[in-house]
Formats: C-alpha cells, sequence, structure tokens
C-alpha cells in the first residue's frame, strides 16, 4: 500500500513542471510527506463516500478499524500480550478517522476538490527544505494562485451563498491533513500493520529523508 502511495504520490507531483524539474533528493524530501498526505486524501476520499463511520478504508482495498481484533475469532485473541499495541491502534485509527475523515464525509468533496487538496500541498510543501522551489518560484507562485482563485470559483459554482465558506472549509482541511501524515508516520514505529522494516526499499528511502 505504501509502495503504491508513493508511486501515484510521485507521478501526480511530476505533473507540475516546478517539481518536475527539482533535484532526487529536494523530490524526496518532498514526497517524505507528501506521498503520506496524498494516501490519506484518497482514503478519507473514499471512506467518506463508500463507508459506514468507524471503518477506515484504505486505498489498495484493505480497511481498518479502532478495535485492533476487529473481525478476528474470539479465541485467535490474547489480549495480555499487546495491550499497548492495541491501544496505540485504537488512538491512531480513532485520531485520522476524528480529523482527516470526518471532515471529508461531512464536506462530501467531489473529485475536483480532492485534486485541488493534492495540488496546493505539493505547490506549498511542509518539509524540511524550506526553499524547495528555489530559482523557479515565479512558476509555482503562479500556479498555487491559479488552483486557489479556480477552487473558489468551484466552491461558488456549487452553492453561491455557501460557496467562500465552503473554500475556506477546504483549506482548513491541509492542517488536518499533515497532522494525520505525523500520526501515520509515528504509527510506522510501533505498529506491525505499518511496520517501518516491512517497507519497500523505495519507501523507507524517502521516509529516512
Amino acid at each position: 500500500m505504501m509502495k503504491l502511495a508513493l508511486k501515484q504520490a510521485s507521478e501526480w507531483a511530476d505533473r507540475l513542471k516546478p517539481f518536475k524539474k527539482l533535484s532526487i533528493d529536494v523530490k524526496k524530501s518532498v514526497l517524505s510527506e507528501y506521498f503520506l498526505a496524498f494516501l490519506l486524501v484518497d482514503s478519507a476520499y473514499k471512506t467518506a463516500k463508500e463507508a459506514d463511520l468507524g471503518i477506515w478504508l484504505l486505498p489498495n482495498g484493505s480497511f481498518m478499524h479502532p478495535d485492533y481484533f476487529f473481525g478476528l475469532p474470539q479465541a485467535t485473541i490474547n489480549m495480555e500480550g499487546i495491550k499497548v499495541k492495541t491501544q496505540l491502534h485504537h488512538n491512531f485509527v480513532t485520531n485520522i478517522l476524528g480529523t482527516v475523515v470526518w471532515p471529508f464525509r461531512k464536506l462530501q468533496l467531489d473529485e475536483t476538490e480532492r485534486a485541488a487538496l493534492k495540488t496546493i500541498m505539493i505547490l506549498k510543501p511542509s518539509c524540511s527544505k524550506r526553499a524547495v522551489y528555489c530559482g523557479q518560484e515565479g512558476v509555482p507562485a503562479g500556479l498555487y494562485t491559479t488552483c486557489m482563485e479556480e477552487l473558489m470559483n468551484h466552491c461558488m459554482m456549487k452553492n453561491f451563498k455557501t460557496g467562500a465558506e465552503r473554500f475556506g472549509e477546504i483549506l482548513l482541511l491541509i492542517s488536518s491533513i499533515r497532522c494525520g501524515v505525523k500520526s501515520l508516520y509515528n504509527q510506522t514505529r510501533v505498529s506491525d500493520l505499518f511496520s517501518f522494516m516491512r517497507f519497500d526499499d523505495s519507501v523507507r528511502d524517502v521516509l529516512l529523508m
């Protein structure tokens, strides 16, 4: 799942010339956060459209539930052995459902709004290399302005009276997604479901940037 998310995020970002021109190292630095955000956007969108509350659908067709043992036969459960792990899992999934999935469900984002979120986050990345687009600042700035204007127009066309408010709520999702990224990254250090050591080499290489 993580390898697929990295591949899809890389392909999406490479559609934008400013990103495509970056060095390999800078790209990896940007992708270390962006591909996790990309995964959260797609999974939250999918969950909000298709699933009942309480289940987080993942892009590869699997799902996660706050109950670590959800769906398992009672006889296979050894609670004493993994009390801490089950609590961390519960906290993680509950956090993602509450801070990312629930706002997606509330707003019922469409494809255009989902694409706008992905584009805005790659044009204004939050990563260790602050001057990501140094030397070509005008191009991403122009694309960012265009994307914001088109998103606002889209929201206003959906509902003229509440369009501006919707636009603001969509932008607020970015901070929630980035908080979700931190939570997901931390989970890779403690979870057997998102175990860092089980990731493909390409994924580990990016996450270590």
